[in-house]
């Protein structure tokens, strides 16, 4: 593990509700422990897990916001908050008659992220197969 990976766990975020959520749920707190130990080891003390636990229950309650927002959402919102880089190359592919494999990374929210980005390529619509 480097080191800047270490100081980014350190430092995620924690809201409110990512604290309200560690302690309504705690039966998965201990699934979740075992994680972070299985990642981390001892590089992290006990506190730093607990500061890390809480910030992925951050990041569940935000992911959970953004589901339930995305519906009332409108496209130019949504297509703003979602960045898409290497289109060109896309595009390119789409003018010789070839088709692509798109990989994203997990980053942010799962379901929020492809709808976003499938709005830069209204062209497309009905083309996008998701596995």
């Amino acid at each position: 593990m480097t080191p800047e990976a270490l100081e980014r766990a350190r430092q995620a975020p924690v809201t409110l509700a990512g604290k309200c959520f560690y302690y309504a749920f705690p039966y998965r707190r201990r699934v979740l422990f075992s994680n972070l130990h299985q990642v981390y080891g001892e590089a992290l003390t006990g506190c730093e897990k607990k500061h890390l636990a809480q910030a992925f229950y951050s990041h569940l309650a935000k992911s959970l916001k953004e589901l339930c927002w995305v519906r009332f959402m409108r496209q130019e919102t949504l297509k703003a908050r979602v960045e898409v880089h290497g289109e060109d190359h896309l595009l390119q592919l789409a003018a010789e008659g070839k088709g692509a494999l798109l990989l994203t990374a997990h980053v942010g929210n799962l379901e929020f992220a492809p709808l976003g980005a499938m709005l830069n390529f209204k062209s497309f619509s009905g083309h996008f197969h998701f596995i």
